[in-house]
């Protein structure tokens, strides 16, 4: 899992803002709406915030846009933290990175954070129980005493028994550039995995058409499977918000958790 989402995300980097029609106008959307579900929680803009599966940025750029002051990515591709990194000095903001994966994140953290996000399916990328227990295991040590752990993922309760074969088409670009993004899922006959393939189809300058085609593995785990897992590795307060809740474009899981230490002490 962890070479092949590496290198999904690696040569995704250059063109992952093109998923979006407007990658500025979704980056101020989604902090829009992250600010408020940490308001609701009783989270200061001052709080340590630690998105670990960042990206190129959008969730922690926007949020850092809006005053959140203590904001950290970390993601487990290097080519997305150096594209972070230049989009965080465009806009002036200086915001601590590192290449870390998400089962070795309580080895890398320099400190407790009140809030860790993980937005845009990052846990489907997980495509084992073991290994899902360990990325959740990692993230609640790495939060401090009932700090918030926030995700989002598909809707793959309703997915898992529809079993597309494709995502709608979504048209960007600039200038009169037009670029298109797709994708493809190969679903694997008796289990909930699938292998996406994404595309990237480009016009240049003099209308020529070039192709990108790259490759990523997922486990449509359904909100109930999620929920479980959390539960075994030690959260508490778990809470599922649906699209009409929360006003993201995908089911958003909360939930409690804190260092094990922490925990100890409590017991």
């Amino acid at each position: 899992m962890e070479d092949q989402t590496r290198h999904f995300y690696d040569s995704l980097a250059d063109d992952y803002h093109l998923i979006f029609q407007d990658w500025e106008a979704a980056q101020a959307r989604q902090a829009r709406l992250i600010a408020g579900w940490l308001e609701a929680q009783g989270v200061q803009r001052n709080a340590p915030i630690l998105d670990c599966a960042c990206g190129i940025g959008t969730q922690v750029l926007g949020l850092a846009s809006l005053g959140y002051d203590q904001v950290w990515g970390t993601d487990i591709s290097p080519r997305a933290i150096q594209r972070a990194e230049t989009e965080a000095r465009k806009k002036g903001l200086h915001l601590p990175f590192a290449t870390v994966d998400i089962r070795n994140l309580a080895n890398w953290a320099p400190q407790p954070y009140r809030v860790i996000l993980a937005i845009d399916n990052v846990l489907p990328h997980f495509l084992t129980a073991a290994d899902l227990q360990c990325a959740l295991s990692h993230i609640r040590d790495c939060l401090a005493p009932d700090g918030l752990f926030i995700a989002s993922v598909r809707r793959y309760d309703e997915l898992r028994s529809a079993r597309p074969k494709a995502t709608s088409i979504v048209k960007s670009g600039r200038k009169g550039q037009r670029v298109y993004t797709f994708q493809e899922w190969n679903w694997e006959t008796g289990t909930n995995r699938y292998r996406l393939d994404h595309y990237t189809v480009k016009q240049d300058p003099i209308e020529r058409w070039q192709m990108k085609k790259r490759q990523a593995f997922y486990r449509a785990w359904s909100l109930t499977e999620l929920a479980a897992a959390y539960q075994k590795a030690g959260y508490k307060n778990i809470k599922i918000l649906k699209e009409t809740q929360s006003g993201f474009y995908q089911p958003v899981l909360l939930a409690q958790g804190g260092r094990k230490a922490d925990r100890e002490k409590g017991d």
